[in-house]
């Protein structure tokens, strides 16, 4: 688990790590949008690893993701953590406790064999998930509670493999993506942004987008289009099926550069 309090971000594990082996700060990314927040040390303490900052950091949901290349983590028995993780937003509104899928057959859907066990988002729809863990697949995610509204998220969200947030916009990506053999994934983000007249800032890109903490400028066009997709595909939610193919009608005409009109 992550917690973020007084300009510090603890990573707690599950079992007690030894004090004289601290990860380097260079290994550790630590983002919200195209905002870097520094790690100027860390510290071993028990079973956490304390990540201290140079700027300020301001409430809200963050990304990080760790790239062992130095001095890795380890607990009291010597056992080394070598693979990398990175912590996910999952939001339409944020969701907590949120059920994660790992869609490791490419059908889309997620099987009960596909879940990840013991693990669900936090109170900013956080939630940390090991490179091996990934893959190569994509991320669903069913379930869960909107925090901002207190209403049960009904609809299924996807982001390929390599995203680091899930939301409304990365689901259209996937489909896009998944359902068109001659499209690269850059390909299948740009058609998106030109088609719903996204606008992202220097530096933003789709895969580490997350609208609800966008204050630029354009940020409050492109949560409202986030929130008209989100709300087309729950309203599709009612009927087994129906969200696949209002998902694929979406994907289909923005993949033919049809004008969508989103109010």
């Amino acid at each position: 688990t992550i917690n973020s309090v007084n300009d510090e971000i603890t990573i707690t594990f599950s079992e007690t790590l030894d004090e004289g082996f601290s990860p380097l700060a260079s290994d550790f990314t630590v983002t919200r949008n195209a905002q870097t927040f520094t790690v100027e040390s860390t510290q071993v303490i028990g079973d956490s690893v304390v990540l201290s900052f140079t700027e300020d950091l301001t409430e809200g949901a963050l990304q990080i993701e760790y790239q062992p290349s130095g001095s890795l983590i380890r607990d009291i028995a010597g056992n080394a953590l070598e693979i990398g993780f990175t912590q996910l937003i999952v939001s339409d509104g944020y969701i907590r406790s949120a059920d994660i899928y790992i869609d490791r057959d490419g059908d889309g859907e997620a099987d009960t064999s596909e879940l990840v066990s013991g693990v669900t988002t936090d109170s900013f729809g956080q939630v940390i998930l090991s490179d091996d863990t990934v893959g190569e697949y994509s991320i669903i995610i069913q379930n869960g509670i909107d925090v901002s509204t207190g209403v049960r998220n009904e609809i299924q969200l996807t982001a390929p493999s390599g995203y680091s947030v899930v939301n409304p916009f990365t689901t259209l990506v996937d489909e896009i993506f998944s359902s068109n053999d001659d499209k690269t994934l850059a390909e299948a983000e740009t058609e998106l942004v030109e088609t719903l007249g996204i606008e992202l800032s220097e530096g933003q890109e789709l895969s580490s987008y997350d609208p609800f903490s966008d204050d630029s400028d354009s940020g409050f066009a492109n949560l409202q289009a986030n929130i008209v997709v989100a709300s087309v595909l729950a309203l599709s939610s009612d009927e087994s099926g129906t969200q696949q193919e209002v998902l694929s009608s979406f994907a289909s005409k923005i993949v033919e550069n049809e004008t969508l009109t989103l109010d």
